[in-house]
């Protein structure tokens, strides 16, 4: 799980290190998580969306 997801680049980076087989969740915190959802969703190594109500 990947806290306050908001650039695909962080997402793309977690994931190379990681591994080829990873499967992230992005956990989407704040509004510029919220306006950058679908690009978010797009990568992929993103296996899903997870919505941190506390935060937000």
């Amino acid at each position: 799980m990947s806290p306050k997801s908001e650039e695909v680049e962080q997402l793309r980076d977690i994931a190379t290190r990681c591994g080829d087989r990873v499967a992230l969740t992005a956990l989407v915190e704040r509004v510029a998580g919220v306006v950058k959802m679908r690009e978010i969703a797009g990568e992929p190594s993103v296996a899903r969306l997870a919505f941190g109500s506390f935060d937000y």
